[in-house]
């Protein structure tokens, strides 16, 4: 869910904006839609989705030198995946 939000949201927030804007300058709905700059909120959209998805690539994640731990089951108990700092000691 967290990862439609990611990509959905920034892809319609231009186009929300700007009938909200409209909307409130006093123009309806219908209208407003029907005279919309479509190219530009979908560009504008495009490029929202990109930024975001770059920031949460940069910004998410494990250091790039973990080292990755996959699901394991130890006593009778499952243990989730995880990643393990590598330490720069043992290099």
């Amino acid at each position: 869910m967290r990862n439609a939000l990611a990509i959905i949201l920034p892809l319609l927030a231009p186009t929300i904006l700007y009938l909200m804007i409209k909307y409130w300058g006093g123009t309806r709905p219908v209208v407003a839609a029907k005279d919309a700059p479509w190219i530009w909120l979908a560009g504008g959209g495009v490029l929202l989705a990109a930024a975001v998805l770059g920031l949460w690539t940069a910004f998410s994640g494990a250091a790039p030198d973990a080292q990755y731990v996959p699901a394991r089951y130890q006593d009778g108990v499952l243990v989730p995946e995880h990643y393990v700092p590598n330490d720069p000691a043992t290099k």
